[in-house]
């Protein structure tokens, strides 16, 4: 119900307890926590992207690791893009957005709007208006991956809109894989060509649906339960009185 908005929303910025026993119940402080590493050349440091969040540790990783005092927003899908712009500036794409950080100072700016980024007050959106999925450097030309849009020149002013058309026969010769298919359907996107956007609705509509009939199966079994209770025990007391 929670995997896709807009129940997502609801608990996005929420964070439970590991359950002692389960998967997630690791003594590796790392597991499940890494999203990326960038070595920073110029100021001789690594740059961590966690879960937690973005942190700085010396290139010998003889000290704790330090939480970046500033940080860029991070969807809670991850970081999917840290490039480095120049010595002290990187670029940080994710679902929220693409943004230019200033990790010296903390400063950091919307890549397509070049405004500030100030962090909003309260609970903010899990997604931005791009959704970013990758970055690539093709030569001269730099491209970045929207997740529902593809492949988009970093300047389209200077270079095409798109990327070279995938050639037919390769086209033809690699065709879906069963786990695509099954990525389509545990999504619902297979359902997108019917309803159209409609079809981020049917993960949380789906989910409901389920717990209906968990809910409502649980109180038939005890409706059911407590009438074989009752009646036999009113077959018991008649035996006894007779």
């Amino acid at each position: 119900m929670h995997l896709r908005p807009p129940f997502l929303i609801a608990i996005a910025n929420k964070q439970v307890g590991i359950i002692p026993g389960t998967h997630l119940d690791s003594p590796n402080p790392w597991f499940d926590k890494l999203r990326r590493i960038h070595w920073d050349a110029a100021n001789r440091r690594y740059i961590f992207s966690t879960a937690d969040g973005f942190y700085f540790a010396d290139e010998y990783l003889s000290e704790k690791l330090v939480p970046a005092p500033a940080q860029p927003p991070v969807s809670v899908m991850g970081c999917n893009v840290l490039e480095a712009i120049d010595n002290n500036h990187l670029l940080v794409g994710s679902f929220s957005g693409m943004f230019i950080w200033n990790s010296n100072n903390g400063r950091t700016a919307d890549l397509f709007t070049g405004k500030p980024y100030l962090r909003p007050e309260g609970m903010a959106r899990p997604i931005g208006a791009n959704n970013v999925a990758g970055f690539a450097q093709l030569g001269d030309n730099a491209w970045w991956f929207d997740y529902s849009r593809g492949a988009i020149a970093l300047n389209e002013q200077n270079h095409p809109a798109t990327m070279v058309a995938m050639p037919d026969e390769m086209r033809r010769a690699s065709p879906m894989s069963l786990w695509n298919l099954a990525l389509e359907i545990h999504t619902g996107r297979i359902f997108e060509h019917l309803v159209g956007s409609f079809y981020i609705l049917f993960v949380p509509l789906a989910g409901i649906c389920f717990m209906l009939v968990i809910i409502s199966g649980f109180f038939l079994w005890r409706m059911t339960f407590r009438k074989k209770r009752v009646k036999k025990d009113s077959n018991q007391e008649n035996r006894y009185n007779f």
